[in-house]
């Protein structure tokens, strides 16, 4: 059976060889390896671990090192093709990622990343047998200012993102009270399908002191008295009536029925 001699020098590899009895051929064999540097044997043939007759050669073959390559240009491709450039290159191509792109298209290729993350450039050169990341666009984070916080939580979820609610609710002339000003990635660098963000809300400050946010639906229907299904929260809201009545409140309130003619409030 033929030892195992991948790693040693041409040297090593013919005495551990002829210690085993093996008929070892004057003539090396030469082939490019990523892992075996230059010079040193990569292995033989016959293989290792091979049973061969005594009267059968063995060739020891010696590493020429990484075959060298160059980066192709794949960024802006379909990743089909980026793909099949990457090959006819040389490269290992591992598992994709995915990335919200407003510019490159989806399915398009944003970047190309070696094992690190870092960016590998085209035309750059590299070796045969280098494994590298595709990052591929699935196109926009969905726009979803204006929507309710709800709706907007459906958007993002059906691409694969969650949205909580959170910071401070703001101010805004255009979105309703409640609804979706914006949302923010609660982690640093690109936003990719799985992540999650924050949705920040419009609230409305009550002349007196204090903010009140409110989330649900109003229907139009006028000979209804405008059924509503609201949610609202106070955040030290005062009132003050301008002769003796001042409170201050914290809390949450619901209304519900015809805001025209006797809603039920709760809270």
């Amino acid at each position: 059976t033929i030892a195992d001699v991948r790693g040693e020098t041409v040297e090593g590899a013919r005495a551990i060889l002829d210690e085993q009895g093996a008929l070892v051929a004057e003539a090396l064999g030469e082939r490019y390896d990523l892992e075996v540097e230059q010079g040193r044997v990569v292995g033989t043939d016959p293989q290792a671990g091979e049973t061969i007759d005594r009267e059968t050669p063995v060739t020891i073959v010696v590493s020429l090192g990484p075959e060298p390559t160059t980066v192709p240009a794949v960024l802006g491709l379909p990743e089909a093709d980026a793909r099949t450039e990457l090959v006819a290159a040389g490269f290992v191509i591992d598992d994709s990622i995915r990335q919200f792109d407003s510019e490159v298209p989806d399915g398009s290729v944003i970047a190309l990343l070696d094992v690190d993350q870092l960016a590998l450039e085209a035309g750059a050169d590299s070796f045969k047998g280098t494994t590298v990341i595709l990052v591929v666009s699935v196109g926009p984070v969905p726009e979803v200012r204006g929507l309710t916080v709800e709706a907007a939580q459906a958007a993002l979820s059906a691409r694969e993102l969650t949205g909580i609610v959170g910071g401070t609710s703001e101010f805004d002339n255009e979105v309703a009270i409640g609804d979706v000003l914006r949302i923010e990635a609660t982690a640093d660098g690109p936003l990719r399908p799985g992540q999650t963000v924050t949705i920040t809300t419009l609230s409305a400050a009550i002349a007196g002191g204090g903010t009140a946010t409110a989330s649900g639906t109003i229907s139009l229907d006028a000979a209804a008295g405008f059924p509503a299904d609201l949610n609202v929260a106070l955040a030290q809201a005062r009132y003050a009536d301008g002769d003796f009545i001042v409170a201050t409140a914290s809390g949450n309130l619901s209304i519900s029925g015809p805001l025209a003619r006797d809603p039920l409030i709760a809270g």
